[in-house]
């Protein structure tokens, strides 16, 4: 027994030991005892604590995941990456794990929601270029980055593609005798469910049948839907042959599309007697029809009978009439039969006169089937739309076909709009026009770019030849010599073009559609969207108004280096002559000097500027930036250019 009343240090250390040498035995009854001992101890625990921001724990979230992906599945670590331990700091306390996972998670969620954001801006400034929608029917994906949003009750409104709480469908509750009501089910998006992106339950699958489909190959495979696991398919139908069209004749009626039908996508082809509808490039119906005809060369000619409105956009077959002998429609378990363990498409066509009961399998065809699947994935399923791709979420093609009228579109106009330029006189009864260049249609109108007539439009109403037509009211002037005019009621017109084109490059700001049935939205212009990278990357140490020389900005009124602006900081002018992206080279009280080193330059222009100065994040990385310059650089060049053109018109 040890017994004290003097208070011993920290750390002091004691042996214990019997009082008496009394050997422990089942005789005095010490052998299988317990020794107890009673003592206060005044050292208290110790607890430790830190405290982070979102930007100085990014390295232990760097940690965490290069030691996730340094370890395969099998064998050991390529790598030594391990994080901070703990070892020297005690032991975790009880919800210390749970509370540095929701950490880890905060700072994860901030991550993706910029790198996102970015994507997401990149995006738009391809699809302002050439036309593309990511996503396609399905759109781009919605991250916020809240975990908290409020509960939504449709697809619509979700803005968070993998935290937020949705309504998946209603389930009906009796109430009384033959009383009812419907009581909504929710789920968040992060765990399999019908309107789950990356976890998804529900999918539309493509078969390719082959021709064996009588009753002597039953029990046959005649095709597959690649999709195992299957729960549920009840109808097959056929798939819709999809195309963009390149040109359209003048009576509306007649298409020319790049390729009639594709088998790597599983796209079928047009044929005559099938029902189809024309598409705007937006997605909006503009007429239904039937195909008169279609050829299956490259390009391949289609023909309908009946004219669309529009110039440009897509066909879609049509496959919702049941009355429509060239629509097929399979009942699965009747017609023929679906492997739900592996997706395989059975021949189920029973002998006569049994099959006098089932739908005729045609064979030699592309049919659909909408699915429900258990969905056992551990992982998020990788969407197209996270690999900058087209197509929808189950990887088929947008139906129908989407595409903006981005740069490329608008140059190749601009090109064939040449065609609406031409040169005349106007004769002394004022009303003829002679001696034109190119031939103008009645009912269109000219407008003169110079000459005594300048800037006046008048409309054609009758074509005596080619080169002569008379036009209403008449010219006030006589233009013996003959003077350069546009075709301004042309589709083409060029002035129209470069308005369009002066929009793509830098003047259109994001919003909902014009037209709210379309199926697309309208995006910022290139310039605005690079813009709106900028202000991604980081963090506005300073703003204000400047003074600059070649390679200086003097702002008597900033504390530069007490806002903490260093040489990895970058200079954005939003405005004015010296619009642009600068590289910071050295820092001092009130002034920056600029690195003119390319890609990067020094100001344009001396004076007033407005600027703002921004810290990019660290993990961003130097060839984002140089990109962004010369893009900017190269895009305000090109707008410079066009407004010149336009400004000459």
């Amino acid at each position: 027994t040890y017994v004290a009343r003097k208070a011993q240090t920290r750390g002091s250390s004691f042996d214990l030991n019997y009082a008496y040498a009394i050997a422990p035995n089942q005789v005095n009854g010490l052998s299988g005892q317990r020794l107890l001992a009673t003592y206060n101890l005044y050292a208290p625990d110790t607890f430790f604590y830190r405290v982070e921001t979102i930007e100085s724990f990014i390295p232990e979230v760097v940690d965490l995941l290069r030691s996730s992906a340094s370890s395969g599945a099998s064998g050991p670590n390529i790598r030594d990456a391990t994080g901070q331990s703990n070892k020297d700091f005690g032991s975790p306390s009880l919800y210390f794990e749970e509370q540095h996972q929701e950490n880890l998670d905060i700072v994860m969620a901030r991550l993706l929601k910029l790198y996102n954001d970015l994507i997401n801006i990149y995006e738009d400034v391809l699809s302002d270029m050439d036309g593309r929608i990511v996503g396609g029917n399905n759109g781009r994906l919605r991250f916020d980055g809240n975990f908290d949003n409020p509960i939504r009750d449709s697809f619509g409104e979700i803005t968070n593609d993998i935290d937020d709480t949705v309504k998946l469908y209603d389930t009906i509750q009796i109430t009384d005798f033959f009383s009812f009501e419907l009581v909504s089910v929710y789920g968040t998006l992060a765990v399999p469910s019908a309107l789950s992106r990356i976890f998804p339950t529900v999918i539309i699958k493509t078969a390719a049948l082959n021709n064996e489909t009588d009753f002597l190959n039953l029990g046959n495979t005649i095709g597959s839907l690649e999709q195992p696991n299957i729960r549920s398919a009840s109808f097959m139908f056929s798939t819709k042959a999809n195309s963009f069209f390149d040109e359209i004749d003048s009576a509306g009626t007649t298409f020319t599309i790049p390729k009639n039908g594709d088998v790597d996508s599983k796209l079928p082809q047009f044929a005559a007697g099938q029902d189809v509808d024309v598409y705007s490039f937006d997605g909006i119906l503009d007429v239904h029809g039937q195909v008169v005809s279609a050829d299956t060369n490259e390009p391949a000619t289609v023909v309908i009978n009946t004219p669309a409105t529009i110039t440009e956009g897509s066909l879609l077959r049509n496959v919702n009439d049941g009355g429509n002998s060239n629509n097929s429609f399979y009942s699965v378990g009747r017609d023929l039969l679906i492997n739900f363990d592996n997706g395989q498409v059975i021949n189920f066509t029973l002998p006569p006169p049994l099959n006098d009961i089932q739908n005729e399998v045609t064979g030699e065809e592309f049919i659909d089937a909408i699915l429900q699947f258990g969905n056992t994935d551990m992982a998020p399923r990788r969407i197209p739309v996270l690999d900058g791709m087209e197509l929808n979420d189950d990887g088929r093609v947008a139906a129908p076909r989407l595409r903006r009228i981005g740069e490329d579109v608008l140059l190749d106009r601009e090109l064939e709009a040449q065609s609406t330029f031409g040169n005349s006189g106007v004769k002394a009864d004022k009303i003829t026009v002679e001696n034109s260049t190119v031939p103008v249609a009645a009912g269109q109108q000219i407008t003169y770019l110079n000459g005594a007539n300048i800037g006046l439009t008048r409309t054609v109403f009758s074509v005596i030849n080619p080169a002569t037509y008379m036009v209403s009211p008449a010219f006030p002037f006589v233009d013996a010599s003959g003077s350069d005019f546009e075709i301004t009621s042309d589709p083409r017109s060029i002035s129209l073009i470069l308005t369009n084109l002066l929009g793509v490059l830098d003047i259109n700001n994001a919003g909902p559609p014009v037209n709210p049935q379309s199926r697309i939205d309208i995006i910022d212009s290139e310039i605005k969207s690079m813009e709106a990278a900028i202000a991604c990357w980081g963090p506005t140490l300073v703003s204000g108004t400047g003074t600059t020389t070649s390679l200086v900005l003097i702002d008597g009124g900033a504390s530069f280096t007490l806002n903490g602006v260093n040489s990895q900081s970058l200079l954005f002018v939003p405005s004015g002559g010296n619009f642009g992206l600068y590289k910071i080279a050295s820092v001092t009280g009130d002034s920056v000097t600029v690195d003119a080193t390319d890609p990067y330059s020094g100001f344009p222009i001396s004076g007033s500027t407005p600027y703002m100065i921004i810290q990019p994040e660290s993990f961003l990385g130097t060839d984002q930036f140089d990109f962004v310059v010369e893009f900017l650089r190269e895009t305000l060049a090109f707008l410079a250019d066009t407004q010149a053109f336009a400004t000459i018109l």
